[in-house]
């Protein structure tokens, strides 16, 4: 929320990282015009509306500013001195129309650099894995060895390689010593195309693709990045004008543009392990990309063919993701008061409309374009001749024309190389044109501008071949928001301690989502599974009330109670697509003393499925399952009979064999517009503690327990069947109809993604500590002579949670415990230190992250001594 409305959300239906909820960029937040930020944890749904089951964060911006602020910040690494940030941001703003309106506008830049993961040995040593070594070491001291899971760190995947491991065949799996030529491993130098030895790893219990150590490819420092190079700029105006004594029209408009770059990725893969495009790739020993020396190697070891398995990182720009990101967002309005009686009354109106549109865009490999490139020729006189007995050319310099105008290399003449499919096509050898994917263009896909491509080595890609056979693959995707909102507040009637006061109003909203994919995202010419460009749109309507009745206050001098209040509050929305719920919130405070109260609230709050989970467009999926019905799994599940009487009731028999268990379908992944929205029931309990001996302390402690059902979740095509066959509803729960069986039983198509079909139970403790003090004052305690004069003033802070429980559980399945894990630690907190003089100000942060657990849910069977996962400090300064 920002000044209390609704901001427009920047997770967009897209085919990418599927996320649930309407998360907000809080990055476009104007900086400068913050004033202050509220945050109401767990209530705020009745309040604000749905989504807003953990809690709400309403950001107050400045709406009445005279004069000019020009701030800026810099940082960089201290380690290694990159990663440099840059921000500066201005604001200012005056009164007009003898102080009537007022006008505040700020704009700020930003730019960051980007920092790889491999620069730093916390994530290239990060990516552990564990290999659990029989009778390793007596850890616990019985006599005994024990079986001991070690911690290695220089993994490798060593199927491939990035100038491509050499092999008799398509399969490499080194540390099985499977690829080699008599034991011999080969792999092409990258940048050379020389073949020198590739080295393996040491094998791994359980694991043929990785290896620990060896030449293979460290596909984590690779792909991993710490910090992504970003320029954004925001821009924001808000405007009020006193219409009269009691009205004001107020307005805002916020502009934000960011260009973020995904410095490396996974970009392509030639491995036995994908197959089909993605496979190893075939070539013969007199290919004529080969140089003398590679020729040379491949005669010693007696391979006529040879197969290579890579790392495409040289080519496809190291998987670079693109984005750019633009939002706008205006509010326009009108409020006011008015007394009735003794009765003083606020109310408002108001529209918002907003807009976040996403462009990503990567380089994709056109596959029929690389398959042509990989089939190069050397042009021979020959091939010239045959040219000209097939009347396409009077001569030899009319052949290699011919051929030069077809082909994507600058020269094709006898000894150069091209496509062979240019000098098929130039003959007439290939009509009519007709691409791999069934395209029939007068433009000859896949022909013309055909430039072959080298792939022994890494960077032997030629600029021209890189033209071919890759291309920019762009989606976009868009949400819009709109939202009117009336409501009205007030005194209602006046009690012994005090005015009880309410609040009520209307919102009416719309979410419209689009994603539009481009021409090769949306075609079958890239391994992408095609996308499909799908919209949607949802509507709410919501009537809210709120209130607070005083019950106790000071003066009323009741001994050992100082104040006593109730609150409440209830919102009905009626969703179109996922249907009416309530929400709703009670609670009260009690202080006993100045410097102690109680608070707490029950509150039942809803989430409505967003945009993404809702829409996110059609995409082809392949996929295998632990069919429930299937011999080998009819007596697993929370209740095998259950399990047993349905898979009877679908006519499949008790020594069924599925296929899907070992071979993979073709199914559909995407939104479903059938969701119910979530519903949590949640409670509060806590304390504020300000001692008046303390001046400047304050302690908050609170006790929360949220838990979920009807949580959406994205599901696999076996927790769909499982979902399906383990229900005492069967065959009427919705899952069941995500998949189909043909007469014989076998699965022949599904659709997967996002169901109501989990529940969740958190519970924490979470605590906020803070003291501030005047430094002149306090010395001045101390020694009189050390006191008077300003000396600025320092300010501590701690604030934490200590995790209990953190339960995550999808239909059929036992809670997954995650307390403990490196996401969900038992505590973590920062300890901040702010001091300030004037306009000065030093910030400095430390967080704390408590140790991690391998196994929060501690069913790991062997142990785990050799290293220590301890807790994590991380420190940062600030200085403006």
């Amino acid at each position: 929320m920002v000044n209390g409305r609704r901001f427009v959300s920047s997770n967009v239906p897209s085919v990418f990282g599927q996320s649930g909820g309407l998360q907000v960029d809080f990055n476009v937040i104007p900086i400068a015009m913050v004033d202050r930020i509220e945050t109401i944890p767990v209530r705020g749904a009745p309040i604000y509306g749905s989504d807003a089951i953990a809690g709400t964060v309403n950001v107050i911006l400045k709406d009445d500013f005279e004069g000019f602020n020009l701030s800026g910040q810099y940082g960089l690494t201290t380690d290694k001195g990159d990663g440099e940030q840059w921000q500066i941001q201005g604001v200012w703003g005056g009164n007009f129309a003898d102080g009537r309106g007022n006008v505040v506008t700020s704009i700020e830049f930003n730019r960051q650099d980007g920092v790889r993961g491999g620069t730093r040995d916390f994530f290239s040593k990060g990516e552990a894995f564990f290999d659990e070594q029989p009778d390793f070491a007596d850890v616990d001291g019985d006599g005994d060895l024990d079986d001991v899971n070690t911690i290695l760190r220089d993994q490798q995947v060593q199927i491939i390689s990035l100038g491509g491991i050499i092999s008799p065949g398509p399969t490499v799996i080194p540390s099985f010593g499977i690829g080699s030529f008599g034991g011999e491993f080969l792999q092409f130098e990258d940048g050379t195309g020389n073949i020198i030895p590739f080295t393996p790893g040491a094998a791994i219990n359980g694991s043929a693709f990785f290896a620990a150590g060896g030449d293979g490819v460290d596909l984590f420092d690779l792909v991993d990045q710490i910090q992504s190079p970003l320029d954004r700029i925001v821009g924001s105006s808000i405007a009020s004008y006193k219409l009269t004594d009691n009205i004001t029209a107020f307005s805002e408009m916020l502009f934000a543009n960011t260009n973020a770059v995904e410095l490396s990725n996974q970009a392509g893969f030639q491995t036995f392990a994908f197959g089909g495009d993605s496979g190893a790739l075939e070539f013969s020993s007199d290919h004529p990309f080969l140089n003398s020396q590679a020729r040379g190697e491949l005669a010693r070891v007696g391979a006529d063919t040879f197969y290579v398995n890579r790392f495409n990182f040289d080519f496809l720009d190291e998987g670079r993701q693109r984005l750019e990101s633009s939002l706008w967002r205006v509010v326009a309005g009108l409020r006011g008061d008015f007394k009735a009686g003794e009765r003083t009354f606020q109310w408002e109106a108001s529209s918002v409309f907003g807009e976040s549109d996403i462009e990503t865009s990567g380089v994709s490999i056109i596959d029929q374009n690389f398959v042509n490139a990989l089939d190069a020729i050397s042009v021979t006189e020959g091939d010239l001749q045959s040219l000209i007995d097939a009347g396409v050319a009077d001569d030899r310099a009319g052949a290699i024309a011919e051929l030069e105008a077809l082909s994507g290399t600058k020269s094709a003449g006898v000894g150069d190389i091209i496509c062979r499919n240019v000098l098929e096509f130039a003959r007439g050898d290939i009509d009519p044109p007709i691409s791999g994917n069934g395209l029939v263009d007068t433009d000859l896909p896949g022909i013309e501008g055909c430039a072959p491509v080298n792939l022994f080595g890494a960077g032997q890609v030629s600029p021209e071949a890189l033209a071919f056979i890759t291309g920019n693959s762009v989606t976009n995707s868009d949400i819009k928001q709109r939202v009117f909102n009336v409501n009205l507040s007030g005194d209602v009637f006046e009690l012994p301690a005090g005015w009880a006061g309410f609040s009520a109003g209307y919102e009416n909203r719309q979410e419209t989502g689009v994603f539009n994919p481009g021409f090769l995202a949306a075609s079958n010419l890239n391994r992408s599974s095609p996308a499909n460009r799908t919209a949607g749109t949802f509507t709410t309507n919501e009537v809210f009330l709120e209130g607070y009745i005083p019950v106790i206050s000071a003066d009323m001098n009741i001994p050992f109670l100082r104040s006593f209040s109730l609150e409440g509050a209830a919102r009905v929305v009626d969703n179109s697509l996922a249907g009416t719920d309530t929400t709703y919130t009670f609670g009260g405070q009690l202080g006993f003393t100045e410097d102690l109260q109680i608070r707490g609230n029950f509150t039942q709050a809803i989430r409505a499925p967003s945009l993404t989970e809702l829409f996110t467009p059609d995409t082809l999926s392949f996929s295998f399952a632990s069919d429930p019905c299937d011999s080998r799994f009819l007596d697993e599940g929370p209740d095998p009979a259950t399990r047993q009487a349905n898979c009877a009731a679908a006519g499949l028999p008790t020594d069924f064999t599925s296929d899907i268990v070992n071979a993979s379908r073709q199914g559909i992944n995407a939104g479903n517009a059938d969701l119910r929205n979530e519903v949590a029931e949640s409670y509060t309990i806590g304390a504020i503690f300000t001692p008046r001996w303390v001046p400047g302390f304050s302690l908050t402690v609170d006790y929360v327990n949220v838990q979920i059902e009807d949580r959406i979740t994205s599901l696999t095509l076996t927790q769909i069947m499982q979902s399906c066959f383990d229900s005492t509803d069967f065959p009427n729960v919705g899952t069941c109809d995500q998949f189909e069986r043909d007469a014989t039983g076998q699965v022949v198509d599904f659709r997967s993604g996002f169901n109501n079909a989990a529940s969740s139970e958190f519970q924490a403790v979470v605590f906020d500590a803070n003291y501030s003090f005047d430094i002149s004052q306090a010395l001045g305690t101390l020694s009189d002579s050390w006191g008077g004069g300003d000396k600025g003033e320092l300010g501590f802070r701690v604030n934490g949670i200590r995790r209990i429980q953190n339960d995550f559980s999808v239909v059929g399945e036992e809670p997954n415990e995650v307390i403990g894990s490196f996401s969900d630690p038992k505590w973590s907190a920062t300890f901040d230190t702010t001091y300030t003089y004037g306009p000065f100000r030093a910030f400095w942060r430390i967080v704390y992250q408590d140790k991690t657990l391998l196994d929060p849910q501690g069913i790991t069977s062997s142990k785990m001594k050799l290293e220590n996962l301890s807790q994590q400090q991380g420190l940062g300064l600030s200085i403006t």
